[in-house]
């Protein structure tokens, strides 16, 4: 399998929602993968890292820029002995006069310390010129890289997803370095990966399992038992959920609540249907759905909602967002200093 193959790539493709994010967690915290590296490592050391590139993070959680330094620093933390070296070849790509060093020197000259002290931003061209030369540095180690969300990358000035590609395709190209990429199928992405052997539909996979999640849901609803013996239409009703989220895996979870409504309520299969036909069939369609659903009335609360979301790097707690109504009445309610009392009956509330 990949895992123990020449290094090559891995590609994931998967439609949003379809898991790709679950699974890249678990195959790069897995101990079995690990197991199976450190098998096709051998005797070299085995260095491995991952990246989880976040389109509502911050830039360095979507940027190329962020992806290498990241690598980076996980190869550093795992090789603390050739940060020496990483501090020359990078001094040796900024200042021309600093490139009669040998990297190997035991001694940073004093000019060293000082541009290495004035220059805390690394430029794409610089980590890509380190990388080359750590790579090759290490050739007697392993290294593999677990990089999810190609699809939720954001340009840097000129830079796009061909960019991206381009210097992944690099990284691919090392005889000690082995990706596994997941995205979006998108054109930039199919174009650039789907000659390798090593190409996974998650769709394909995950199929079985939203086949027993619909199943178990559905069975274990009581009210769908009483109608399954009265109506044997109702048996069908799985299959058609099945087919219709073509193995996306959150929009599965949003239906099938929705459903589960439906039985409570003792709807007919006729209505079932109509339930079923109603939510568009990809997920961001759904979403558009669900913000049009909103009534007028509430929609500025709600756009207020989301910008506060959005703005922030760390989620806020939801008793946070209970306050939008009274920063409306009053803006100055956050800079009046002390702490707001709540007692647990005006919690409920809110």
């Amino acid at each position: 399998d990949w895992l123990g193959a020449q290094s090559e790539v891995f590609w994931i493709k998967g439609k949003a929602g379809s898991g790709k994010s679950t699974l890249m967690k678990f195959l790069s915290n897995h101990p079995e993968t690990l197991n199976h590296l450190r098998a096709w490592a051998g005797n070299q050391q085995l260095i491995t890292a991952r990246f989880f590139f976040w389109n509502s993070g911050t830039a360095l959680q979507k940027s190329q820029t962020g992806l290498l330094r990241s690598l980076l620093f996980e190869i550093l933390r795992q090789c603390p002995e050739v940060l020496h070296y990483v501090c020359m070849v990078r001094a040796r790509f900024k200042d021309p006069e600093l490139r009669c060093l040998n990297p190997g020197s035991e001694h940073l000259p004093r000019q060293l310390d000082h541009l290495l002290d004035e220059s805390l931003d690394w430029s794409h061209e610089e980590l890509v010129h380190v990388y080359k030369c750590l790579v090759h540095t290490k050739a007697q180690s392993k290294f593999c890289f677990f990089i999810d969300g190609l699809d939720e990358f954001k340009a840097e000035g000129a830079q796009d997803h061909r960019e991206l590609v381009s210097t992944l395709r690099e990284l691919a190209t090392w005889p000690n370095v082995k990706l596994c990429l997941a995205s979006r199928p998108w054109t930039v992405f199919a174009d650039a990966f789907t000659s390798t052997k090593w190409v996974l539909q998650l769709e394909d996979l995950t199929k079985p399992d939203i086949y027993r999640y619909v199943s178990d849901k559905f069975m274990k609803h009581d009210q769908y038992q009483k109608l399954l013996k009265a109506r044997p239409g109702y048996s069908d009703l799985i299959g058609e959920v099945v087919r219709k989220v073509q193995g996306v895996f959150l929009w599965v979870f949003l239906v099938v609540r929705d459903l589960l409504d439906g039985l409570t309520y003792n709807d007919p299969i006729k209505t079932m249907h109509l339930r079923l036909n109603q939510f568009p069939d990809d997920l961001e369609s759904y979403f558009q759905h669900m913000i049009d659903s909103i009534p007028k009335f509430y929609r500025k609360e709600t756009a207020q909602v989301f910008q506060i979301a959005l703005s922030r790097e760390e989620p806020l707690s939801l008793i946070t967002y209970a306050f939008v109504d009274d920063l409306a009445e009053d803006p100055n309610l956050g800079l009046a200093g002390g702490d707001i009392e709540l007692t647990s009956s005006a919690i409920d509330d809110k």
